[in-house]
């Protein structure tokens, strides 16, 4: 490949960043608004059924490598591979979101699954242009720049999910929440067309996608690393939904019947609460993520990564203790403490399985997040049919989420025995020759 001229600009770095900002503000709306809102609209709901929808809504992420595929093949000359896809994905998001509101309002009764197509849809945009985006970041980013504009779109990202709750919370002072909802659907496609600012690079070498992708098919030791993927973040989607729903019913501002919820008072603002609730968990991620990332980088990946499953179980087990709802806080914390801190080690780890594949680095990665994205479906799925098998056994809430925590501990356990079988030699960095 023939060294390009091209000139990165610092302005570049902020356009990704917003990209990921509006990504993490969606993905909070998705997990921390909507199911208030639903159960402000219909009264009650069942606990399964957010589950459910949390799992209809992941299902495009596991699209990742489809997508980073027809990127890396397909463009339109004047606009090259990435940008064409970032505005088509963000665009089509953007579009789904304002059209939402129009349609719970003809047809509340069917909010249930409005929301769940919307979610999906949405989602199918944001994980298209997700994938494309660290596809174009790869293409343009020097070496010597790359860790600062991926510290910043993270950082973004990572705001966008802390923040987009108590953001929202204040919107919601000046406009009412279908306004918000509008609002997020323009931000989200007019973000989307920055990237024309953004000047394109191709690769003079053709790639041969299905080629590379049998290559990395066929290798025993990538399906142990998607199978590590797979059981690394199966919690994830229990994070910022069940658990957020549990410290309700516990601090008594929800009512529960089993794994029925019930508003308890008609005018009742859950939303402040349920954002205050996610906000601690998402700076329990982000702090994590910092740790882990230190402790993988002075130390190792694989201490890393024990280190972080020994929270996040830990911290499951000490939230069936009964205890005030200010000590369960600071275990929420800690779990999305240990969250990140999973999330950090495991990037560390499938990047180094990703850079054996020097053409197809940003499609490994991306398969890597589909099988991630599996498992967090897989966990959201297995929480509703836990909540809906348990709710026909008893009544009594506090256990039926004492057995959700604790098989969801057992699960996330699982993981070690994948990654017991991966090489130290590809994903540790201290094993390396420099």
């Amino acid at each position: 490949m023939e060294k390009q001229e091209y000139q990165f600009k610092n302005s570049y770095i902020l356009i990704f960043s917003l990209l990921y900002l509006i990504q993490g503000i969606t993905q909070s709306v998705l997990a921390v608004i909507i199911p208030i809102y639903i159960l402000t609209i219909l009264g009650s709901v069942e606990a399964s059924t957010i589950a459910f929808i949390g799992s209809i809504v992941g299902i495009p992420f596991i699209l990742k490598i489809i997508f980073g595929g027809l990127t890396d093949k397909y463009g339109i000359k004047k606009l090259g591979r990435r940008k064409p896809w970032i505005i088509a994905g963000l665009t089509f998001a953007g579009l789904v979101w304002i059209l939402m509101p129009f349609l719970i309002t003809a047809n509340p009764s069917s909010s249930i699954v409005i929301i769940s197509i919307v979610g999906f849809f949405s989602m199918f945009g944001i994980a298209m242009s997700d994938t494309v985006i660290d596809g174009f970041i790869l293409d343009i980013t020097p070496k010597e720049q790359l860790g600062r504009t991926q510290g910043f779109t993270w950082g973004f990202r990572s705001a966008g999910i802390v923040l987009g709750g108590p953001v929202i919370l204040v919107l919601m002072l000046i406009m009412p929440l279908n306004l918000i909802f509008i609002l997020i659907g323009i931000l989200t496609i007019l973000f989307g067309i920055f990237v024309l600012y953004i000047e394109h690079v191709e690769k003079p070498k053709e790639v041969n996608f299905f080629r590379n992708l049998k290559l990395i098919l066929v290798k025993g030791e990538n399906w142990r690393l998607f199978s590590f993927s797979f059981f690394m973040a199966i919690i994830d989607g229990v994070l910022f939904s069940v658990i957020s729903l549990f410290i309700l019913i516990r601090g008594g501002l929800v009512g529960a019947e089993g794994a029925t919820l019930e508003m308890l008072e008609a005018d009742i603002n859950l939303y402040e609460p349920q954002a205050f609730i996610s906000s601690i968990v998402g700076v329990g991620i982000l702090s994590g993520a910092l740790l882990g990332g230190y402790i993988a980088d002075l130390k190792t990946r694989k201490l890393s990564y024990y280190l972080a499953l020994a929270v996040v179980t830990g911290s499951l087990i000490l939230l069936i203790i009964p205890v005030p709802v200010v000590v369960l806080l600071i275990f929420v914390f800690i779990v999305g403490l240990g969250s990140g801190m999973i999330h950090s080690s495991f990037g560390s780890i499938a990047s180094g399985y990703s850079r054996e594949y020097k053409e197809l680095r940003s499609s490994y990665f991306a398969l890597s997040a589909s099988f991630v994205n599996m498992g967090t479906i897989l966990g959201l799925s297995l929480t509703g049919i836990i909540l809906d098998s348990m709710s026909g056994i008893t009544s009594d809430t506090y256990l039926i989420y004492s057995v959700v925590f604790i098989f969801m501990a057992i699960l996330s356990m699982v993981g070690i025995i994948p990654f017991l079988t991966l090489d130290p030699k590809i994903y540790e960095h201290k094993t390396k020759k420099e």
